[in-house]
């Protein structure tokens, strides 16, 4: 993708349409970058900005700058149906999100991990699962750096393993992950999306570019609102149970969950006595990591190595401490109903629940 000396907007500048700008600068692109806030609510690493040559224009957008452009690129917490983005399509400019735009430069396969809750769980496990197997991996996107960033980090990296957001999602065009997951699609971001319907669509939009030499891997128990009306093209592997006719690819008998990778591919056995995450929910998040690992060619002792080290993530059901024989668990990270349910689900003990907003 050729950039040098095209003019290129970039709109949002918080960390990722930072890192963009960057980017796109050192490819020799004359850059602009616009924001709806003022001036003084920007961090210094945005108006740091200028003094690499970028324009801003802050405090609101300038039509004209979406008319007399080669180049849109967004960041995650603009709306893609944003009315400047509208008139920009109208005359051909081309609109891309940062994920997009970063995986036209990134040669490693892509892990991408998608869902409304469990995503940093998921990207974290298979992060740590990769690396005990040797193999030097980058582990971004929605959590952490931003994939733009690995592109000129000089980062060794045999995989990339993505956390990747609905958002990030409405703007793909040849987004291609190796292995892509679908973790589970509940009520979420009801003021971007105009229904349920269309935000399902934007979580299933992982698997459009997807070929027969590309793994899916799927919630078994997934309604089919909002999915593709074609059968995916690769190989689909299921956890938490499947739909009727196939058979699930995750396993729990006792304390062992059997993954099946399918004919000529190697499973295996992972043992879930040592597990500290509790929940149904993490049960599943675990399920997903070990096929995704797997079919990125992480070896069996690894995975179960990183899982049985594995302690949590900050404010998702995470352990705090006992007091006078009551433990508190942070759950801050369950902003949606279906987080919070789940999280109850995980004690079989009676619960008092803190919730506020």
């Amino acid at each position: 993708m050729q950039l040098a000396g095209k003019k290129i907007l970039v709109m949002g500048l918080g960390a990722t349409g930072v890192a963009t700008a960057i980017f796109l600068v050192k490819r020799g692109a004359v850059v602009t970058a616009t924001d709806s806030a003022p001036e003084a609510e920007l961090r210094p690493e945005a108006l740091a900005l200028r003094e690499k040559g970028v324009r801003l224009e802050l405090g609101g957008n300038r039509p004209q700058s979406f008319e007399n452009t080669d180049l849109v690129v967004i960041s995650p917490g603009v709306p893609h149906g944003a009315a400047p983005l509208d008139r920009s399509r109208e005359l051909g400019i081309p609109v891309l999100g940062e994920v997009e735009l970063a995986a036209r430069f990134i040669e490693q396969p892509i892990v991408a991990i998608t869902g409304t809750n469990g995503k940093t769980t998921t990207t974290t496990l298979v992060g740590e699962m990769l690396r005990r197997s040797g193999i030097d991996v980058f582990v971004g996107g929605n959590i952490g750096t931003p994939l733009i960033s690995f592109v000129d980090s000089g980062q060794k990296a045999g995989v990339v393993v993505a956390e990747i957001s609905s958002f990030q999602l409405d703007t793909i065009d040849r987004f291609r992950p190796k292995v892509a997951v679908l973790l589970n699609i509940a009520e979420d971001h009801l003021d971007r999306y105009p229904d349920f319907t269309a935000y399902a669509a934007a979580k299933w939009r992982l698997f459009r570019h997807q070929t027969a030499d590309d793994t899916a891997i799927l919630n078994g128990a997934l309604s089919a609102i909002g999915a593709p009306s074609r059968p995916l093209p690769g190989r689909t592997l299921f956890f938490n149970g499947a739909p009727p006719g196939r058979q699930p690819s995750a396993r729990r008998r006792d304390e062992v969950l059997e993954l099946d990778m399918g004919p000529s591919a190697t499973g295996m056995a992972l043992d879930l006595s040592a597990m500290s995450l509790i929940g149904r929910h993490n049960e599943e998040n675990v399920a997903a990591a070990g096929l995704a690992a797997l079919a990125a060619g992480a070896a069996p002792t690894a995975i179960q190595s990183a899982l049985d080290a594995y302690r949590g993530k900050p404010h998702r059901v995470f352990f705090v401490r006992e007091v006078h024989g009551v433990r508190y668990y942070d759950d801050s990270k369950g902003t949606n109903v279906d987080a919070v349910a789940r999280a109850l689900d995980s004690f079989h003990q009676p619960v008092v629940l803190i919730m506020g907003g």
